[in-house]
């Protein structure tokens, strides 16, 4: 969170227009954590967020059907206009998970 807020620091206390055609801000959350059970069992999780925060003066083309009844489409695309920015914003989601042991079952079957 600390990179997200020094690059929006220059834009504080300015209409968010001012911000319009700057670099995205990318930053990635993320927070190990493993644990043994009284077994014997150990288990790493890792999760991570992948943020992109953009604010583009134009948006992207998007597709829209020319009519409800009929599969041809058409490019839309809002802005630029004046007085107007758009908020761009991309989310990623990940998860790794890992698990480990040893041991023995009944019967002599080895882990």
């Amino acid at each position: 969170m600390l990179s997200i807020s020094s690059e929006l620091a220059e834009y504080a206390g300015k209409p968010v227009q001012a911000a319009a055609g700057s670099a995205p801000v990318k930053f990635t959350i993320s927070a190990a954590s493993s644990w043994t059970t009284s077994n014997g069992i150990a288990f790493a999780l890792t999760p991570a967020a992948d943020r992109v925060v953009g604010i583009p003066d134009g948006s992207t083309a998007f597709e829209v059907a020319t009519a409800i009844d009929k599969s041809e489409t058409q490019d839309i695309v809002s802005g630029p206009a004046a007085g107007k920015v758009y908020v761009k914003y991309r989310h990623g989601f990940s998860i790794s998970v890992t698990g480990q042991g040893s041991g023995a079952a009944a019967g002599g079957l080895s882990i």
